[in-house]
């Protein structure tokens, strides 16, 4: 009988403070960690925090259903302002860190807490609402309610498979069923940030909650929710409109923001202009089952209207909302409308896709592949681990084009984001961006201003097609026909883990996304085909380089992957060689904005061989962030790479790299930095004689036979050869340059490394001065007219560090002191008989005439080296080693 009267007495306490549900669920009291700004007393556990992060005390307990019970006090908030723009972050959550949406509630109730997520009640004085969030859903259920301040407030929190009840104060708040999987049994924690929040008797009970009972409702409606306008299905916060009219939006129903796609038309270009994107009007036409939105924006002249009607609906098969738009361009009245670039009605930006955009270890890498339905009927594939992607925009072949009644969208997820057209007025194509990997897709543009009343229309929608059926679909879908450039093995990986055993191993940046050389600022804007139809090892592509050359793809988080996370990778590639002297084809891992190698394999395969497997296994790749895979050949001949792959070694992995027959590379001479010979006569490139691996790429210059100096090259003012850059080549004082050329006609740069050091001749018809500039201090010194055109000359330049000297036929012409330690350093080439300007030869400054024999030392020459140099190369045929000068004691190639 006693126990029944403390029961009784239990309900009317609890009928009095109008906690009903907590007496029946009451539970055991919970056993806390102690953590960092928590104060335990009794069973009151208190935090005053003034961070922007938040404070977690865990508890020990675990449970995967359960109640947990309590009361809560807020005596007081920091004041927040609203974020701003159409971030993840901001509603979407994935982390406390990237949620400043759900940093609003000053204390948050945490259960089912695991290394990969958790549920959080949050309870918030400053907005006077109540919330239900998921790690990897975002929120799920938003409820305005009372919270009075200081004042302690029962709640109670019932969780019971995927459904959660809410109840405050005795009244009932949230009662919400989530559709996904529920998270594993996990801890119990209590939360704090920007407040003074206390916690009174936390407890952990049983619920008689039955999920089988729960609802999920289909009830659409549009509401201003933290100053902007949201659209809501039930309690859940499924899409936003910025104030620059991006719908930013959910797919999956209790899954996370899943990306954006704008509400208007637009073109890029020219200068990004033509977004319709200034609000005119948001017109709400129905709600519940379906909603029914006008959004109608507007260019900044006011040339175009441009019209979404949206309709939100629910497809219970897929789980996930559909977002159909039927939309109208409109050329105003009195106006006229010039695209310089295609029209677009969409571009969508996946949150978190793969690609440079990715905020390195910020979110988990999501998408992998895109898909679609071509105008042929058939599905295509193309991995977006690369920069960008845009194949025949506005038109071109039919495999390009998206079919009426198909789709386009991103792959690999739990669920893919997908854009269906129902119905088009023109052929629509598609183009992958470069940055945040959004798809762009439009119609083609007439070449003729479009006058007014011109109407423009399509209609879509963009839906979710979940895991299963995307799977399906790549295993239908191809590569498109003309998809060479994915041949070059390359690593597509899986969410966050960079194994390289799964997914695929196929896509390649195309040739103008290889960087030529280390100069990854100034790219050539003509570079040369890479890419050999006729050779492979396994089908008829590969990469061929004429050396001395190398090009590049970007690796490592912030490019477009996650850090590398094994302690070993091996690194690997097919090679074929033809002709290779001076220095063997490489593979190497560089650093953004570094010039010398992290990690590199010198192959050694010197002459003619045919295709041999090399690589090596580095422990350099670990964490590895912002950088480059380079093959490339240092030397000259010409080199095929194929089959380049990456693949991680698990630990105590014993795979061994392969072996081959590696041949010695000649040894670098001292005193020397480098020597053309210019005597190759054929190929793309000059060895380089030092052999300290700077042979000269030849642009421009062609091969000839002079009849008083045998095989040069000679310039017509619009060819350079070109040198990559190394610190070495930034040319600490002392230094020296010297060459034998003979000048036709005009002004001519013998060599530069862009503004900071140069050697030029001037006078239009001659005799020509010889000019010398340092760090831009020397571009008026020059020497008086000493040089006959159409006749060979002698030139040296030193640099002891305190006085520069010029010598015209092994006689000093011009002297001037002028202290100086070194060349201010740069990425450019060295560019010799021209000058690089925007990746191109400017060419008012190309050197016109013939040049051979040009050497950079790591000294000043003497007078008498000098002299003895010009001696010895006066008669055609003696400059040998034998005739060498004299540098530090040691005899080098002359």
């Amino acid at each position: 009988m006693k126990p029944i009267l403390t029961l009784l007495t239990a309900l009317l306490l609890a009928l009095c403070s109008g906690n009903v549900s907590a007496a029946l669920h009451a539970g055991r009291a919970l056993t806390w960690e102690p953590a960092p700004g928590w104060q335990t007393e009794k069973d009151v556990l208190s935090s005053n925090s003034n961070s922007n992060d938040w404070s977690v005390i865990e508890s020990r307990d675990t449970a995967q259903d359960g109640c947990i019970s309590g009361k809560l006090t807020i005596a007081g908030s920091a004041p927040m302002s609203e974020p701003e723009g159409p971030s993840a972050g901001v509603f979407c959550g994935n982390d406390v860190a990237t949620a400043p949406f759900e940093k609003r509630y000053e204390a948050s109730v945490i259960f089912r807490q695991t290394a990969t997520g958790c549920y959080r009640v949050g309870f918030s004085l400053r907005d006077q609402e109540v919330s239900l969030w998921r790690t990897d859903g975002g929120f799920l259920a938003v409820k305005q309610f009372p919270i009075k301040a200081a004042e302690e407030t029962p709640f109670l929190i019932e969780f019971s498979g995927g459904r959660f009840k809410v109840s405050v104060g005795g009244r009932d708040a949230i009662d919400f069923l989530d559709l996904r999987p529920a998270l594993s049994p996990g801890r119990i924690g209590l939360a704090n940030i920007k407040g003074d929040v206390a916690f009174h008797g936390v407890a952990l009970g049983s619920t008689s909650l039955d999920p089988a009972k729960g609802v999920f409702p289909v009830a659409f409606s549009q509401r201003k929710w933290h100053g902007r306008n949201w659209f809501f299905n039930g309690l859940e916060p499924i899409a936003c409109l910025s104030r620059t009219l991006y719908l930013n939006c959910k797919i999956g129903a209790c899954y996370r923001m899943i990306g954006s796609t704008p509400a208007f038309w637009l073109q890029w270009m020219p200068a990004f202009q033509g977004f319709a994107n200034k609000q005119e009007r948001l017109e709400v036409r129905e709600t519940g089952a379906g909603l029914k939105c006008l959004i109608e924006g507007r260019t900044p002249g006011g040339e175009i209207v441009s019209d979404y009607l949206m309709t939100i609906t629910f497809d219970k098969a897929s789980r996930c909302y559909v977002y159909d738009f039927d939309t109208e361009f409109t050329v105003q009245v009195g106006k006229t409308w010039r695209n310089a670039c295609r029209l677009e009605f969409s571009d969508f930006t996946p949150y978190n896709a793969v690609g440079p955009s990715v905020t390195p270890g910020a979110w988990p890498c999501y998408y992998q592949w895109v898909i679609w339905q071509s105008k042929d009927g058939n599905l295509y594939k193309h991995p977006i681990n690369h920069d960008s992607y845009y194949p025949r925009k506005g038109g071109g072949d039919d495999y390009y084009l998206i079919k009426e009644g198909g789709f386009i969208g991103f792959f690999g997820e739990e669920v893919n984001p997908v854009t269906r057209l129902i119905k088009s007025q023109y052929d629509v194509s598609h183009g992958l961006c470069n940055w945040a990997h959004d798809l762009h897709i439009d119609y083609p543009m007439p070449k003729e201003p479009m006058a007014a009343g011109t109407k423009y229309a399509i209609h879509f929608q963009l839906l979710g097609i979940d895991k299963a059926g995307g799977d399906k679909l790549m295993a239908k879908a191809t590569f498109p026909p003309d998809a060479w450039h994915l041949d070059w093995a390359y690593p597509v990986f899986k969410q966050g883990v960079n194994d390289f055993r799964t997914g695929a191993t196929l896509a390649t940046p195309r040739a103008s996304h290889l960087w030529r050389k280390g100069c990854t600022e100034v790219p050539w804007y003509d570079e040369p085909v890479y890419w050999d139809r006729t050779t492979g090892v396994d089908d008829k592509d590969s990469i061929r380089i004429d050396g001395p050359f190398s090009v590049g793809a970007p690796i490592g988080n912030g490019a477009f992957m996650p850090p590398f996370s094994a302690r070993r990778y091996h690194i690997s590639a097919m090679v074929r060689t033809e002709h290779v002297k001076g220095s063997s084809p490489c593979i190497g891992l560089y650093r953004d904005s570094n010039e010398a190698p992290v990690d590199q394999l010198q192959t050694g395969l010197l002459g003619t061989h045919d295709w041999t497997r090399v690589g090596w296994i580095t422990d350099k790749l670990t964490h590895f962030e912002n950088g480059w895979l380079r093959i490339g050949l240092p030397g000259t001949g010409r080199v095929w790479f194929d089959n380049v792959t990456v693949e991680a070694l698990k630990d105590g992995e014993t795979t061994a790299a392969p072996v081959w027959g590696k041949q010695a590379e000649p040894s670098p001479l001292p005193g020397l930095l480098v020597w053309l010979k210019m005597d190759d006569g054929a190929g793309a490139g000059a060895l380089d004689y030092s052999y300290h691996g700077n042979s000269a790429e030849l642009r421009g210059l062609k091969w000839v036979k002079d009849e008083e100096r045998g095989t040069c090259v000679e310039g017509d003012g619009s060819g350079m050869a070109l040198i990559e850059s190394k610190p070495e080549l930034d040319f600490t004082t002392p230094y020296s340059f010297s060459c034998w050329f003979k000048p036709s006609a005009g002004n001519g740069v013998l060599f530069r490394k862009y503004n900071n050091i140069s050697v030029a001749i001037y006078n239009e018809k001659g005799p020509f001065r010889i000019g010398f500039n340092m760090n831009g201090r020397y571009n008026v010194h020059q020497t008086e007219s000493r040089v006959p055109a159409g006749s060979w000359v002698h030139l040296v330049v030193t640099h002891d560090g305190t006085t520069v000297r010029i010598y015209l036929n092994g006689v000093k012409v011009w002297e001037k002191d002028q202290p100086e330690t070194k060349v201010v350093p740069n990425r450019f080439p060295l560019c010799i008989g021209g000058f690089w300007h925007g990746g191109k030869v400017a060419a008012s400054n190309g050197f016109r005439g013939r040049l051979k024999e040009i050497k950079f030392y790591s000294t000043a020459l003497s007078d008498a080296e000098i002299e003895k140099a010009y001696e010895a190369g006066k008669t055609p045929g003696a400059m040998n080693t034998a005739n060498a000068p004299q540098i530090s004691q040691t005899v080098v190639g002359w």
